[in-house]
């Protein structure tokens, strides 16, 4: 059984290496757009114009991530949350503004 302290440390360390991947996933986006081998489209959800990528995974060098506006996004991570928690059986309270934002 480990520690409080060495599971903190563990978990420090999942977050950090998982923020260097959504990084490293970002800028690769960012430099295609840049670089215009990719172009900004219309929001796969709703079909307005786009403002974000939303990322499936954050492999490297993967092109998994579509194009979506800003709303979609948040809706979009909203949902995964909803569903992240009823997978794993617990309780989730989604802000007031958020839930507005579904409709």
């Amino acid at each position: 059984e480990l520690s409080k302290t060495e599971r903190s440390k563990k978990a420090i360390k999942r977050y950090r290496e998982s923020k260097r991947q959504r990084e490293t996933a970002r800028s690769y986006a960012t430099g295609l757009l840049q670089r215009g081998k990719i172009k900004r489209g219309l929001c796969v959800y709703c079909g307005d114009k786009a403002t974000d990528f939303h990322h499936w995974d954050y492999l490297p060098k993967t092109r998994n991530f579509e194009d979506i506006c800003q709303l979609c996004h948040v809706q979009l991570h909203v949902l995964l949350d909803i569903m992240l928690a009823l997978i794993k059986g617990r309780a989730l309270r989604i802000p007031n503004s958020q839930v507005d934002n579904l409709g």
